[in-house]
């Protein structure tokens, strides 16, 4: 509803404030629904606001989260990021009930809420590819029990991203990547071979280079319900020292136990799942080139076991 009455010598009109257009506003142009609520001056409060907390993320994005340290800030950060976002959304909101109906200025005009949403636009893309360039941090969700008992399902992992631009994959890393023939799909899984190596499995021994390695019984266990099969707990050793966990069903032909040798090619690398009848990994698809590697996991930053959180993924902790 809008009202229109003469001040000396021009008309003003007069229109009341709709708190869900403030809102609808707000959620696209961050000061947009204040500019709408006739406060220009908290506006641009807003959005100087926003532009510093997208600052300073950045600016902690490009730490290395090789540490929960480092990895928990940006997660802090992140999470300051969008509480500020609802922040000025409910401002914005209770503006709106404040100012009731307000005069009309210049600045409420459709053509200057195009040119902020413009702007917004225009910045969140250019955010959006140095955020790509230089973010270091990235997260995911456990699902499949590829990995366990490394990553229990339902855990949520910290990853450096962009890790391998820099640094050369090693046997033993735990990796994300991008699934072959399906890059929209990310899987967890542990780096087994290096270019160059011939891998095989066994009677659910791993073989590498012609030598079966080394491992020890940490933990048995009976059946769990009424389809699953009794497995053990192995502590497994590469070649180099380099030691973890693996889940190994018993008394069975477990899931490809015995598998031809192959030689894992230059530029790729060959990968298997700590729960080894119980991974889709390099035995199915084979070995994958290293530009798939999308990050290097650091550790467990969430998990329905509390003795989990923090808990590093990678070998020797």
């Amino acid at each position: 509803m809008s009202t229109s009455a003469r001040v000396g010598n021009r008309r003003e009109t007069t229109v009341r404030r709709r708190i869900w257009v403030a809102l609808l506003f707000s959620l696209f142009t961050h000061g947009l629904g204040q500019l709408y609520n006739g406060r220009p001056r908290r506006a641009l409060g807003a959005a100087a606001l926003v532009l510093a907390g997208q600052a300073i993320i950045l600016a902690a994005s490009t730490l290395a989260p090789e540490t929960t340290t480092v990895g928990y800030l940006h997660m802090g950060l992140l999470g300051l990021y969008f509480l500020l976002l609802l922040a000025i959304l409910l401002d914005a909101a209770a503006g709106a009930w404040r100012a009731g109906a307000i005069p009309l200025r210049r600045f409420n005009h459709p053509a200057v809420y195009l040119a902020v949403l413009a702007f917004w636009i225009a910045e969140y893309r250019v955010l959006d590819r140095v955020e790509s360039a230089v973010s270091a941090s990235i997260t995911y969700p456990a699902i499949a029990g590829a990995m366990e008992p490394t990553l229990e399902r339902g855990d949520f992992v910290f990853g450096h991203k962009g890790y391998y631009r820099d640094n050369e994959v090693a046997r033993g890393d735990v990796v994300a990547f991008h699934k072959p023939g399906d890059e929209g799909e990310i899987l967890l899984l542990r780096v087994i071979g290096l270019p160059g190596d011939r891998v095989r499995m066994e009677g659910g021994f791993l073989v590498l280079n012609g030598e079966t390695v080394a491992r020890e019984v940490e933990r048995e266990s009976g059946p769990e319900g009424s389809i699953r099969l009794a497995f053990s707990i192995f502590g497994e050793s590469l070649p180099g020292g380099v030691s973890y966990r693996i889940s190994e069903q018993l008394d069975a032909a477990g899931f490809a136990d015995n598998t031809p040798e192959r030689e894992v090619p230059p530029g790729t690398v060959f990968l298997l799942g700590d729960n080894r009848d119980n991974a889709t990994d390099s035995r199915i698809f084979g070995p994958i080139p290293v530009e798939n590697l999308e990050s290097r996991l650091t550790f467990i930053y969430w998990s329905r076991d509390d003795a989990r959180m923090g808990m590093g993924i990678q070998p020797g902790g």
